[in-house]
């Protein structure tokens, strides 16, 4: 199960200059929440999973950013796990961030520092329920032109 974004050529400039000027301070549980069906019995094959995200920040003396994750056991939604983590940057003195610089950061950056976070909570949450998962892919970083021929070539990607 591949686990990508996808963003363009300016999204990418903004982020790595916004990236260029911060520093991540702290990363921490803010919510979660899990679900499922009860162990399974025989585990005889893993679950594929389905992963989705959202981002949310707010612009202050540092940049506190909050990422969702939201992971369903496919194809009977026999679990599901929601996780929310905020990440706290540093902003270098004198630099002055857009909207443009913020959005970017939060739905590229934010989120790849927040994976290996999640991941792990996942994992271990789901061995915990006594689900026998697929171990969640990597983060993947997409262009936008690469992202069109997979989908006309019939790809997807989370």
């Amino acid at each position: 199960m591949p686990f990508s974004i996808t963003s363009t050529q300016a999204q990418l400039i903004a982020a790595k200059k916004m990236q260029d000027h911060c520093e991540l301070r702290q990363v921490a549980l803010l919510r979660c929440s899990a679900d499922g069906a009860g162990p399974v019995i025989v585990p005889s094959q893993q679950t594929p999973l389905a992963v989705s995200f959202q981002t949310a920040y707010a612009n202050y003396d540092t940049l506190d950013v909050e990422v969702s994750f939201h992971v369903d056991g496919e194809p009977h939604l026999t679990f599901h796990v929601d996780v929310t983590t905020l990440l706290k940057y540093e902003i270098a003195s004198g630099f002055e961030p857009t909207e443009k610089h913020l959005r970017a950061f939060s739905d590229l950056i934010a989120i790849g520092d927040a994976w290996p976070y999640a991941r792990e909570f996942i994992q271990d949450i789901t061995a915990r329920m006594g689900l026998p998962t697929s171990p969640l892919p990597t983060l993947r970083v997409v262009a936008q032109d690469v992202a069109r021929a997979r989908l006309s070539s019939g790809q997807r990607s989370a």
